[in-house]
């Protein structure tokens, strides 16, 4: 498998958090920060995360919680 550039409304979709709440998480380091696409792209520019690091997120999440129940 090829890892990919997701953008951050599939991220969204896969994890079921808003943006702002991603971007809450990031700030305080419990998930993995976006990274900006294209140089120069200012503040509001294109940014991602490669697929893989997200997946990873989750099943560390799933592997976590499996550990509580």
């Amino acid at each position: 498998m090829t890892d990919r550039i997701i953008r951050t409304r599939e991220c969204c979709d896969m994890v079921q958090f808003t943006n702002q709440h991603l971007r809450r998480l990031e700030e305080v380091g419990k998930f993995p920060p976006r990274f900006r696409l294209a140089e120069g792209s200012g503040k509001t520019g294109a940014c991602g995360w490669k697929l893989s690091v997200i997946q990873d997120w989750i099943d560390e999440r799933a592997a976590t919680t499996a550990h509580r129940a």
